[in-house]
């Protein structure tokens, strides 16, 4: 009876229910309704005129008693009237009513009948339209990923806000301009804004309401709460507290290890907060009374006070107080924690052993390896000497100290791999003092890596939950792949082109663009790695809980759904997360200096056109000897992997290309002219079109095959050089071609060499620039050193793939010679970055001894610019294949020019040691680097001039390339050039590019054959027509330099004569290289009809077999 009789008094309980709107109806003519006070329907009284939509759900809610209805005659239209509803919310009497799905079904179509507004509420709404429908102010879905990442409110903290008295006045320190002890660098104002914010964030997270729940104003202001999983209606706000720590993404080059460091000085000193659930029996139990000063020191010690800032000052100041310091730090808190516990022996009860965990105020940083060493410099940079203790851990072997020593240390900077292999040790007997502490916070440099997108937890994420900390950030321009800066974006777009149809971008047109074209599938992928993040990494409530705490899906709450509609509280989720500027809002602080791109288009020289026929010459012999059809066929699904490695050694033929053999040549000419003698019987009934093709592509296949010099480079893995004049008496024996007297005086002027041979003849008499006759025995050594090469030919013919070797201070990639640090690669003699070319007397034949041009016409092109600017500028030049690095590189030491080549088969200390190099020493100018590599967050801020060899296929790889140059700490103006053939495969892929809208980049993101449209280019390229006049002039094989260059006596040294200290020892001390096995790259060899074999393998360098060297 008592139960019956609280559940009767409940429901008459009005504030028991939520008012959620009104309708607007024609009444039922039966029912008398009155029009000055609000009457109760029941479900045997309802006053709504059955056919009314609302008659029926009203029914059906009445007699599940979760609504309580009133009506009254409207005030305007009196022959209608209003129709008040009151909804039973999920969280409230569920003792006495049930709630479940066909309720909350009920209850939402109800909803959807309604009217929010006050005016229809009162009855006083001027039309029976729905004045404010119940899902009318919510959150548009219909915004991307990418533009809310974009469009997220600048920081704006506020330190009155922090109830926390030290972290309000670490931020006052960062926002009223006041010195921040330790820093050396001024901080611009939105650098400011991001650490005090970072501080907020930590000390006091904000609560919000669950990302689950939609928060809806009713009728009378009053607020409740739909939850979309299971359509329940609540009354009371759930929320959860935002992660303490988050996602700093200030866009790349804008100083996001400066905001880090500025944070962990502002918070100095600061310590971790204990768990709650370890908080108890914190006091100590003491045999005997304690002293004031030991019962102070145990408090402060319990309640987190950061007291070494403050007796630091003191200490400044000249007051030391080193037994009130000493006293704090014995008394620094700790809690205790229970260990696994062990199995329990037969008949005892296990036993709960206990762990004790100190409060650490040190601040750990997990960093990729290559990047140890920058931060290492940044923090001697940015930070005054000895105001930080930091201990650096990479691989060195040095052990990690005891929890005793650690606790000393304000900074912890650790090599991710360091990490991984200290946490995750396997051995069951040690126990790493790094879990031991509590720190203060954890900071992961391009912690973009911590995320996983197949829902395996990554090596290091596991390591990172075997510790204790309070504070977590990400530091990374680019969460996910797709979440982009818009102003990094613009990086890859062309400043100014004569192009038609160019158009210059801008940030509005950008945001126009990226609001609702960001294609799902990248988003999902993108979701996929911030989930991975937030429950992983950060510990983000809801989605991190437990499954008996109230836990939440992360892909069923953020992941759009089947219709492509995105959740609505996306943007709340990404609010709590991120730190980043809009662009607007940095500009205000800071300008960098200008960026510059565009695309440089060039004329293809002899040899470019010859390499890119023979690939048009053996996809065209695959296309119409397989009739475009079945297994054989190169385009073929079957044969993705091949048709990828072909379509890569394509693109980088336009750099320079010796990977066909002149024999493979010959049997594909072969196989096409046995193939075009069947097309003559009248039987025959193929595509006259693919004849004539296979004809064009025959006929330009030829010209390869008659050139000598290019069957030499060929056979030699060689790319040419011109010399002009060089000495008479020595020029056949170092021609890579048979030199004829009926060679054109002209013709006969110039000596096409290879590469690798011409440093040898250039090193040969640059050692002997003090004898009377220098070029003595060079005609000798010529003979000795092409017999060499064409034996090393012959001995690894049909060995077509190499690796790079690795690069250690290495002259150039073949050569295994050691500098000292303090010289730069490929000038061996000077200290100095432009070096001193030998004056010879005027009567002297090696004066007019010349480098000339290239066989590449983007190699020509690239050391016109390197020679014009290398002196005032420093270079980056991007490239996609190694051997394009070693041809470069060569060339280089050709002209005494120092670089550096960053390339994958580095050690992670030689990646640390070449960027050093390349930022600090004059010597050093030009950094070669993969294109692959440049993602990372690597400041390459020396260099002023960027050049891409090739243009690059996916516009966010680009962008954040140019990014390594363009950033803070860079007082020049960026320049960036894309090399590009003019009317080449690489000349329609980068105008696909162009016209390509995000959807279609996107997918296809990964491979260019992923687009229909050029995967037809491709099938559909034809031979570029190869002039008479190109064939029959040797000047016409040449891509020439604009300013020839003096061959011998670059580098040459002021020193007298005696002190000279030659880069190449005399015929006598050179030796042999022993002969060493080649590392290979396995790769599927193509087996299609009229391929020739190359095009299925990978991408080789050379490896000399046969070279001298010191």
């Amino acid at each position: 009876m008592d139960s019956e009789n609280s559940r009767t008094s409940f429901l008459r309980d009005l504030t028991n229910y939520v008012p959620v709107g009104s309708a607007t109806v024609t009444p039922d003519v039966h029912v008398r309704v009155p029009s000055n006070i609000w009457a109760e329907a029941t479900k045997s009284l309802l006053p709504i005129h059955r056919e009314e939509p609302l008659s029926r759900l009203l029914l059906l809610s009445l007699n599940e008693e979760i609504v309580r209805v009133f009506t009254r005659r409207h005030q305007i239209h009196v022959e209608k009237i209003t129709v008040r509803i009151h909804v039973l919310p999920d969280d409230v009497g569920r003792r006495f009513i049930d709630r479940n799905a066909i309720t909350r079904s009920l209850t939402v179509s109800l909803l959807e009948l309604l009217d929010r507004s006050f005016e229809s509420w009162e009855g006083r709404n001027s039309s029976c339209q729905l004045l404010w429908p119940w899902k009318q102010d919510w959150p548009s879905n219909a915004e991307s990923l990418s533009y809310i990442f974009n469009t997220l409110p600048s920081p704006c903290p506020i330190p009155a806000n922090v109830s926390s008295r030290s972290a309000r006045a670490a931020m006052r320190l960062l926002l009223q301009n006041l010195s921040i002890r330790g820093i050396k660098t001024q901080l611009h104002q939105y650098q400011k804004r991001s650490a005090a914010e970072m501080i907020r964030r930590e000390s006091e997270p904000l609560r919000r309401l669950d990302p689950r729940f939609e928060a809806i104003q009713g009728p009378t202001g009053q607020c409740f709460y739909y939850n979309s999983e299971n359509q329940g209606i609540y009354r009371d706000r759930q929320e959860y507290e935002d992660a303490r720590g988050g996602i700093l993404a200030e866009t790349m080059g804008f100083g996001k290890t400066l905001i880090c460091l500025a944070t962990i000085l502002a918070t100095k000193g600061h310590l971790p907060r204990i768990p709650p659930e370890y908080s108890l029996y914190l006091h100590p139990i003491r045999p005997k009374v304690a002293t004031l000063m030991q019962m102070t020191a145990a408090t402060i010690g319990r309640e987190q006070v950061p007291f070494r800032s403050y007796f630091q000052e003191l200490a400044d100041a000249g007051n030391s107080h080193d037994r009130c310091v000493a006293m704090l730090e014995e008394n620094i808190g700790s809690y205790l924690i229970p260990s696994p516990p062990n199995a329990a022996r037969r008949g005892q009860p296990a036993v709960t052993q206990w762990e004790q965990i100190h409060l650490c105020p040190a601040t750990l940083i997990l960093v990729p390896p290559d990047l140890f060493r920058q931060w290492k410099n940044e923090i001697a940079l940015h930070v005054e000497k000895d105001a930080l203790k930091v201990l650096y851990l990479d691989f060195s072997g040095e052990k990690v100290p005891p929890k005793e020593h650690l606790l000393t240390f304000d900074v912890i900077l650790m090599s991710k791999k360091r990490f991984e292999h200290e946490v995750s040790n396997k051995d069951e007997k040690y126990l790493s003092p790094l879990k031991e502490l509590h720190f203060l916070r954890i900071i992961a440099d391009e912690g973009h890596a911590f995320a996983s997108s197949t829902g395996w937890k990554s090596k290091a994420t596991q390591a990172l939950q075997t510790l204790h900390v309070e504070r977590r950030w990400v530091v990374s321009g680019t969460p996910a792949a797709g979440l982009l800066g818009m102003e990094v974006d613009l990086a890859a777009h062309e400043t100014y082109s004569k192009e038609p149809g160019y158009t210059k971008h801008s940030n509005d047109t950008t945001l126009t663009v990226l609001r609702n074209a960001s294609p799902l599938g990248q988003e999902q992928r993108d979701l996929i790695k911030l989930g991975s993040l937030v429950t992983d990494f950060l510990n983000l409530q809801p989605w991190a809980n437990a499954r008996n705490k109230d836990s939440a899906s992360w892909h069923s709450h953020m992941m759009p759904d089947k219709s492509g509609r995105r959740k609505r509280s996306l943007r709340q989720v990404l609010e709590s997360l991120v730190v980043r500027h809009r662009v607007e809002d940095i500009e205000k602080d800071i300008v960098l200096p200008p960026l510059y791109n565009r695309v440089v288009y060039l004329i293809p020289s002899f040899f470019d056109k010859l390499s890119i026929n023979l690939f048009v010459l053996s996809l065209t012999a695959n296309a119409v000897t397989s009739e475009r059809v079945g297994r054989d066929y190169m385009f073929h699904r079957r044969n993705r992997g091949q048709l990828q490695t072909l379509i890569s050694n394509l693109r980088q033929s336009g750099f320079y290309w010796t990977g066909f053999s002149p024999s493979d040549v010959g049997e594909t000419l072969q196989f096409c002219t046995q193939y075009l003698k069947k097309t003559t019987d009248p039987n025959w009934s193929g595509n006259q079109e693919d004849r004539n093709l296979l004809v064009s592509a025959v006929n330009m296949g030829r010209r390869a095959k008659e050139s000598a010099s290019w069957a030499a480079f060929a056979d030699l893995k060689e790319i040419g050089l011109f010399v002009r004049r060089f000495p008479k008496d020595a020029c056949d024996t170092w021609s890579l071609v048979t030199r004829s007297e009926k060679d054109s005086e002209a013709s006969a002027e110039y000596l096409l060499v290879g590469a690798t041979q011409l440093l040898q003849a250039q090193g040969f008499v640059d050692s002997r620039l003090c004898d009377p006759n220098p070029t003595k025995g060079l005609a000798n050594l010529g003979k000795s050193v092409m017999q060499d090469a064409w034996q090393n030919a012959e001995e690894t013919k049909g060995i077509d793939n190499f690796i790079l070797p690795n690069f250690n201070q290495s002259k150039s990639p073949q050569k295994k010679r050691r500098l000292r640090k303090s010289q730069g690669v490929g000038d061996s003699r000077n200290a100095s970055f432009a070096p001193q070319v030998k004056p010879f007397d005027p009567d002297s034949p090696l004066r007019s001894t010349e480098l000339c041009g290239t066989t590449s016409t983007k190699l020509s092109y690239i050391l016109d610019r390197i020679i014009e600017m290398h002196q005032e500028e420093k270079f980056i030049i991007f490239y996609e294949g190694d051997q394009i690095a070693y041809y470069i590189a060569q060339s280089l030491d050709l002209l005494k020019i120092g670089y550096r080549i960053y390339t994958r088969t580095l050690s992670f200390t030689d990646r640390n040691e070449y960027i050093d190099t390349f930022n600090h020493e004059e010597s050093c100018r030009i950094f070669l680097m993969s294109v692959q590599l440049a993602a990372h967050g690597l400041h390459l801020a020396a260099a002023s001039r960027v050049f891409f060899i090739n243009p690059i296929w996916q516009p966010n790889v680009e962008a954040q390339a140019i990014k390594r140059a363009h950033r803070i700490g860079q007082t020049r103006p960026v320049y960036v050039e894309t090399l590009v053939l003019k009317e080449t495969l690489e000349d329609q892929m980068l105008r696909r590019r162009r016209q390509m809208t995000t959807a279609e980049q996107q997918t296809a993101k990964k491979s260019l054959l992923d687009d229909p449209l050029m995967l037809q280019m491709i099938q559909d390229a034809k031979p570029i027509r190869i002039s008479q006049e190109q064939l029959l002039d040797v000047r016409n094989h040449m891509a020439p330099l604009e300013t020839q260059q003096q061959l011998f006596g670059r580098g040459y040294s002021k020193l007298p004569p005696d002190q000279i200290t030659s880069p190449v020892e005399t015929p006598g001390n050179l030796r042999r290289t022993q002969k060493r096995k080649v590392a290979f790259i396995e790769s599927p060899q193509t087996k299609t009809r009229g391929m020739s074999p190359e095009l299925g393998s990978a991408l080789y360098t050379r490896d000399n077999l046969n070279d001298y060297t010191l």
